[in-house]
């Protein structure tokens, strides 16, 4: 059980990712709503638990 729960979070976690990543590239996407967004992936997903390599980097420019 805890390898199927371990798995479906690491779908969502790979959602909420890929998501972001669209965020980022539409230039009608506020940099406020890509920070809400990482900040929620982070407090929700981003613990002491391992789940990979992956990892986020957000960079804002004017």
């Amino acid at each position: 059980m805890a390898r199927t729960v371990k798995a479906r979070l690491n779908r969502i976690e790979k959602l909420i990712l890929s998501r972001i990543e669209e965020m980022l590239e539409d230039p009608d996407t506020s940099n406020g709503d890509v920070l809400k967004a990482a900040v929620f992936f982070c407090d929700h997903f981003r613990d002491d638990r391992d789940v990979g390599s992956e990892h986020v980097e957000v960079r804002f420019t004017e």
